[in-house]
């Protein structure tokens, strides 16, 4: 499939070198087959720049929703509502140079899980007496000290107290591989629903969202006349094909 198959408009001009262009406003949609190999690809491009310039070392992590309610609609609720809790848990720990990006996915029998690339983590996490004589805690060299835990046992722990399940895991990866491991999850099986509102793919600030291609100083139009390219060529970009001035000699609009 070439082009976005749930296309309304198309955007066109002329450009003073190559000619008249045009390309379809896709529907951007992961469920749309077309879309979600777009978005994989955009993703990909932008995750190779931003991770790899970020350097620091990676981790890949899961979280699940708890084993009590595995109901699609509830699994989706709870990793939701309790994900930013964890998150704020974790940058009280490490604070700076967390950086990260998170996805959904949708399992066959409708459960969510979230996976999740991001830096900033130590192998080790240390508990300590804060000031408020409250338990903290925070990185730790490594070592297997008394009063030390992994970042596993963290992670599960505090995943767990922060209302998601405890089948969890985090595990270092390279950085040039942490593209592919939250890329895995942009498919349209992985991203085959519906849920109003919800941002399927989201990154930390430093990381961003690739720019999708804009049509400002474009004209949108739902189809083009022969009349508005003055009947000459265009090129659509989309698929890469040149429409020759003849074609407006048998045809009123493209696409029809």
């Amino acid at each position: 499939m070439q082009v976005c198959p749930n296309f309304s408009l198309i955007a066109y001009r002329r450009d003073p070198i190559r000619g008249w262009l045009t390309f379809r406003l896709r529907c951007k949609s992961w469920r749309c087959p077309y879309c979600a190999i777009e978005n994989q690809k955009m993703w990909r491009k932008h995750l190779k720049h931003k991770i790899i310039d970020l350097g620091g070392e990676w981790w890949f992590g899961t979280i699940t929703a708890p084993a009590w309610d595995r109901r699609p609609e509830a699994t989706l609720y709870t990793i939701r509502l309790n994900f930013d809790r964890f998150m704020k848990r974790l940058r009280r720990v490490f604070r700076h140079g967390v950086q990260y990006v998170r996805i959904f996915e949708i399992h066959q029998k409708g459960t969510f899980h979230l996976h999740i690339v991001i830096s900033g983590l130590s192998h080790r996490i240390e508990r300590y007496t804060a000031r408020t004589g409250s338990t903290a805690f925070r990185p730790a060299p490594d070592s297997n000290k008394a009063g030390t835990w992994s970042i596993k046992t963290w992670w599960k722990k505090t995943l767990s107290k922060c209302g998601c399940g405890y089948i969890a895991d985090i595990k270092p990866i390279p950085a040039v591989q942490a593209i592919g491991y939250v890329t895995e999850y942009m498919t349209k099986q992985a991203q085959d629903y519906h849920v109003k509102n919800l941002r399927r793919v989201q990154a930390s600030r430093a990381i961003g969202s690739p720019a999708e291609k804009s049509a400002d100083r474009w004209r949108v139009e739902p189809v083009i006349y022969g009349s508005n390219v003055d009947f000459e060529k265009v090129i659509d970009i989309d698929n890469s094909t040149v429409i020759p001035s003849s074609y407006w000699l048998d045809h009123v609009t493209y696409p029809e």
